[in-house]
This record gives structure tokens, C-alpha cells and sequence, in this order.
């Protein structure tokens, strides 16, 4: 009897590392982070509307809004339009798979971040690339981007 007990005891023990902080920091994600210095965007008010994830490229989409916009959701439902000013934040990333969890996938590499703001009843759309840099975007991509951000908002 006191081997069925002492058995699991020693397999538990000996199946603690010892060398938990060199694996700790390999099951870490450093490569999502985004940094957003060069854009106009409050992300202390912020809050989350919606996540995405496009399976067909393995794409990770978050879009948050600033505290203006926070009162929008209310003003849609009324059948008011977007509030002046409101502004959103579309960040993209890759996804890769997780080493930790089998099957899982987690953000990867950032890819881009579209910054949305609402001024006199039109989207003004720009996107900034990883270093904060203005990228060009074409009239067929910014109707994509914002029919996103109006489907994400009426969930």
C-alpha cells in the first residue's frame, strides 16, 4: 500500500523542473507586440469591440475604440449615426501555431494597423505599418476596412 501512494508522490516530484525560468521565458510570445508611439490613438481609454480570426490566412484581427466612440454602439441601435471624432483601431497580426498548447495558434508576427476616425459624416482610414510609417491604401481597401469595422460593430 505505501508504494501505490510513495509511486505517484516520487513521479510528481521528479516531474518538477528544477529549470523553470529558462523554460518559462521559451513559452513566452515577445513577437506580438506592437508598438504604436506614431499614431494618434488613446490606448490607456481604450476598449475592445471586437476580435477576428480569418482562418484562410491565418490572420488575428483586434479592433478597439477610443472613450468618444465607446457611446456609438448606443447611438447605431437608436438609428443615429457614428459620432464625430470617434475613432478606432484595426490591429492585424499572423498567427502561428502555440508551442505549448497543441493546435492552438496565437498571435505571431504584427503585420499593420488601420486607425479610423469619423469626421463629417465620412471614414478618414490610414494605415501604419509595424515602424509607424503611413502605408497607401487604394478606394477598394478602405471600403473593406471600414464594411469590417461596421460588421464587427453590430455584433
Amino acid at each position: 500500500m505505501k508504494y501505490i501512494i510513495a509511486i505517484p508522490i516520487l513521479f510528481f516530484f521528479f516531474s518538477c523542473s528544477s529549470d523553470t525560468d529558462n523554460k518559462q521565458q521559451s513559452y513566452l510570445n515577445n513577437t506580438a507586440t506592437v508598438q504604436i508611439g506614431n499614431i494618434p490613438f488613446d490606448l490607456s481609454s481604450a476598449k475592445v469591440v471586437s476580435s477576428i480570426i480569418r482562418h484562410k490566412d491565418h490572420h488575428t484581427i483586434l479592433i478597439l475604440t477610443d472613450k468618444k466612440s465607446q457611446t456609438t454602439k448606443n447611438n447605431l441601435s437608436n438609428g443615429n449615426a457614428f459620432v464625430q471624432g470617434a475613432k478606432w483601431l484595426i490591429i492585424y497580426w499572423q498567427q502561428k501555431d502555440d508551442l505549448v498548447w497543441i493546435g492552438a495558434r496565437i498571435p505571431g508576427k504584427f503585420l499593420y494597423t488601420d486607425l479610423i476616425q469619423f469626421n463629417n459624416n465620412d471614414f478618414i482610414i490610414r494605415r501604419y505599418d509595424s515602424s509607424g510609417k503611413i502605408l497607401k491604401l487604394d478606394n477598394a481597401e478602405k471600403k473593406k476596412i471600414s464594411t469590417l469595422l461596421l460588421s464587427a460593430w453590430q455584433l
